[in-house]
């Protein structure tokens, strides 16, 4: 019955072939184009940015299917799949947050006195995780 439905013909009364072959090859272009990307990705950007970007693709086509599409039409989210696109989205956030602080060093500021002088310096420090406090002023 595909193959029929596919060559469009309808194979059976209840059987509605529309969109046959439009939408199977559309569909088959689109995803190995996808996948070619996604393929370049991990190629040029690493393991991490896919992933990422992999996780922002679900709340966009979650999103994407409450529009009218030709042949599927239009889905509703009811309140489980907004709090799941909420939660999802607040991680991404979070996750970026933190990974931005993080690569970003920190600085401080220390008052000295020298003891010969009794005049007091500041000194800036740059704080780093794998060499401690080292002094760049």
């Amino acid at each position: 019955n595909g193959l029929d439905c596919f060559m469009g013909n309808d194979p059976t009364p209840a059987d509605d072939c529309t969109g046959s072959p439009l939408a199977p090859l559309l569909y088959f272009c689109i995803n190995v184009t996808y996948n070619i990307f996604i393929l370049a990705l991990v190629k040029q950007g690493g393991a991490l940015l896919t992933f990422l970007t992999n996780t922002v693709t679900f709340p966009l086509s979650t999103i994407l299917f409450t529009l009218p599409w030709p042949l599927l039409g239009a889905s509703t989210l009811n309140r489980f799949v907004i709090l799941g696109l909420a939660i999802e989205l607040s991680g991404i956030v979070y996750y970026q947050h933190a990974s931005s602080k993080s690569a970003r060093p920190e600085e401080s500021s220390s008052t000295t006195t020298n003891a010969t002088t009794g005049k007091s310096a500041e000194r800036t420090y740059l704080l780093t995780e794998d060499q401690g406090r080292s002094q760049y002023d």
